[in-house]
């Protein structure tokens, strides 16, 4: 007699799917109830959270240090993925209450600025303050970080004329 394929265990399921990387508790419940019932769903979610396999404020935690250290945005844009993700309002704004948003603009604008650099004063300007409003800075952060750095490119180009023959 040929063995009846066993049927899907929401357990193992939520377990695979924290497997590729920590997921919020709105987001398991979402993938499970693709498939369980809402009951089997808060069950496992909560026997998760018992076990500590989910935790939103960790999640929250490791999110914005991922999110700093990799493609650095405002605070603005990681509370909008935060929340996305379902993270509580509250507990979002309360952890990312410390970021400092010209510094992130600051890493970010490093991370491209070899892009931009070899344009024309007015379009590295241009391109920079556009790129960095794209990651959800205020035009007054992105205008601070990009004079900061024209700035700096101007000092360069004087000072490798100066130092030619």
């Amino acid at each position: 007699m040929p063995k009846l394929p066993k049927a899907k265990d929401p357990w193992n399921v939520a377990l695979k799917f924290l497997t590729f990387r920590p997921r919020s508790q709105d987001e398991v419940r979402k993938r499970l109830v693709k498939d369980f019932t809402i009951h089997q769903v808060e069950c496992v979610i909560t026997q998760l959270i018992e076990k500590g396999f989910i935790n939103d404020r960790e999640f929250c935690h490791l999110w914005i240090n991922y999110r700093n250290r990799h493609r650095p945005s405002s605070k603005r844009m990681i509370l909008s993925e935060l929340l996305s993700k379902g993270i509580n309002k509250s507990l979002a704004e309360e952890l990312i209450d410390n970021l400092d948003d010209e510094s992130n603009a600051m890493k970010a604008s490093l991370k491209v600025y070899g892009r931009y650099y070899k344009y024309g004063y007015t379009t590295f300007r241009t391109k920079l303050g556009n790129y960095l409003i794209r990651k959800g800075f205020t035009y007054g952060v992105s205008a601070k970080v990009v004079n900061t750095l024209c700035q700096n490119l101007s000092d360069s180009v004087d000072s490798d004329i100066r130092s030619q023959p």
